[in-house]
């Protein structure tokens, strides 16, 4: 599977949007589905702990997500308050990946790989 699915990043942002108030600005056309991705993705995402699969509920909000336009609100403190790696196991798990080159906050996909395999670590 590949890693870093839109569903990741568009969850990482709903999550960490919803967990730290005031760092996402403006949720334009997608404020129901970073609204979804927070409420229902967060606990899956957090820098503490270990990795855990996401439930039926989140896989359902990341692959309902318009990725474009979560990921255009993803910033640099939100990257900084949830684990890329446990996002990107998410979104792989769900099977929403993200395609090779697409731009997430300042994260781009570069190649493919097994986000499996880096699931328990903190980015």
């Amino acid at each position: 599977m590949a890693s870093f699915g839109y569903g990741v990043m568009v969850l990482a942002l709903c999550l960490a949007a919803g967990m730290y108030d005031g760092v996402l600005l403006a949720h334009g056309d997608c404020a129901g589905e970073i609204t979804a991705l927070r409420e229902r993705c967060a606990k899956f995402v957090q820098k503490a702990g270990p990795s855990v699969p996401p439930s039926s509920g989140c896989c359902d909000a990341i692959k309902a997500a318009d990725m474009p336009c979560v990921c255009s609100h993803v910033t640099k403190e939100v990257e900084q308050k949830i684990s890329m790696a446990k996002v990107a196991y998410c979104a792989a798990t769900c099977g929403k990946p993200l395609p090779h080159g697409f731009k997430c906050g300042r994260i781009r996909e570069k190649k493919n790989h097994n986000s499996r395999r880096n699931c328990n670590s903190s980015v």
